[in-house]
């Protein structure tokens, strides 16, 4: 694992904190933040990073990666005998005409936005598709960046993923999902254990932000009234929600009193709130 910050001239500061995952060349545990090695001369203007990969769009409009890609994260195919090799500045290979905007990572996959000559919103991936999180119609691995088509035209305002599920928040406010939801944690109700499409999420007002456990099967979301709504695995009761349902299928709003909600981050069995007093 490792975090990541994007100083507003374009330098990318890290700090890993599990080891060289994704940069070989860095000490067993960085306790500080230091200058993203192997980026001399380079200015970034969206930086992401996966559960053991980490990637970059350049100012250039180059896209680059690191760590990992025994699941094609990095996109690009690998014999089974270099799954565990580490990548230093590997560049992705972008479709020709492309121009990449953001770059979103998630555990084991990449997501990328931007547009082609004729400026409508585009989105590809790349990565582990085990239950269809792609949302590209498919549950196979895609070793390149594909398109998912089901998307074109909507803006992306934000992609998290799960362990194997994604939420995607557009820029109307609307929230979709794709990927394994036998734990609720798609907010799709009964009616769907897994999708390899995304399926938007009823809510009842437009969100405004989106958290998924990193390793975990739960779900979060914050609306434009700073409403929290939770959805998933409930077991030790992570969803904030005051109820005793191991799994909570659609979206259920937390009790937060007389509070507004402003920010969500989450782990495999809890969550934290960053929250203020309503006026």
């Amino acid at each position: 694992m490792s975090l990541d910050w994007l100083r507003c001239d374009g330098a990318c500061f890290c700090q890993d904190v599990a080891g060289t995952e994704h940069f070989p060349t860095m000490p067993h545990r960085q306790k500080t933040p230091i200058l993203l090695p192997d980026s001399s001369g380079l200015k970034f203007s969206s930086i992401s990073a996966g559960e053991s990969h980490f990637v970059a769009i350049c100012t250039n409009g180059t896209l680059l990666g690191w760590g990992m890609n025994g699941h094609g994260q990095l996109g690009r195919p690998c014999r089974p005998e270099q799954q565990e090799t580490l990548m230093t500045r590997l560049p992705l290979v972008l479709p020709a005409g492309f121009a990449p905007q953001e770059v979103y990572a998630s555990g084991f996959s990449t997501f990328v936005t931007g547009t082609f000559s004729d400026r409508i919103p585009t989105l590809f991936t790349t990565g582990a598709n085990l239950f269809g999180e792609l949302g590209v119609g498919s549950e196979r691995a895609c070793w390149f960046l594909t398109e998912v088509t089901d998307m074109k035209g909507v803006r992306v305002r934000a992609i998290k993923g799960g362990l194997h599920h994604t939420l995607l928040l557009d820029a109307s406010g609307d929230v979709w999902a794709a990927g394994r939801g036998d734990s609720g944690q798609l907010g799709l109700g009964d009616r769907v254990e897994h999708t390899s499409r995304f399926k938007r999420v009823e809510l009842p007002e437009k969100a405004v932000s989106v958290c998924c456990s990193t390793s975990g099967n739960q779900s979060y979301v914050i609306t434009e009234g700073g409403s929290l709504y939770s959805f998933g695995f409930n077991c030790y009761g992570q969803l904030g929600l005051k109820c005793d349902d191991g799994v909570v299928k659609i979206p259920q709003q937390a009790p937060l009193k007389s509070r507004k909600a402003l920010l969500i981050g989450a782990g495999c069995q809890f969550a934290v709130l960053g929250a203020t007093q309503r006026s």
